[in-house]
């Protein structure tokens, strides 16, 4: 299971975001969230929505010391947080994600990464241009 967006249609609301921030940490900031909206150029009306794609390639799970995302049956990337320490603050996965799909939550304690809210994420519920769908 994957996440889809059709940037072409993508307002930049930025809902998607509020909504994976709260269904995650219980807080309506975009921050707090996996998936991010964000302005090609300032003063642009085209965007770009980065979350993790779930690639193939697991150039996260490779950075990651100790083996704290792991990929499951069904192919995707998830994050054990019983066995991240976030590097020491380090964070190699973060910028090890080629797609720019993982981020550095706020308190620093861990990565956030799309989980895809456990099979039903809550971003396609709320996308009111229905441009995010799981593929």
């Amino acid at each position: 299971m994957k996440l889809r967006v059709k940037v072409a249609g993508c307002s930049g609301c930025g809902l998607c975001a509020l909504a994976c921030a709260y269904e995650q940490a219980g807080i309506l900031q975009a921050r707090y969230g996996a998936i991010r909206v964000q302005e090609e150029l300032p003063e642009s009306l085209k965007v770009r929505v980065r979350f993790c794609i779930q690639c193939r390639q697991g150039y996260c799970i490779e950075a990651c010391p100790r083996e704290a995302l792991i990929r499951v049956k069904d192919g995707q990337v998830v994050l054990a947080p019983d066995r991240c320490d976030s590097c020491q603050g380090r964070f190699p996965c973060v910028p090890a994600c080629r797609f720019g799909g993982l981020f550095v939550h706020p308190a620093g304690t861990q990565p956030l990464k799309c989980d895809l809210c456990g099979g039903e994420p809550r971003c396609v519920e709320v996308c009111p241009e229905q441009v995010i769908a799981v593929g």
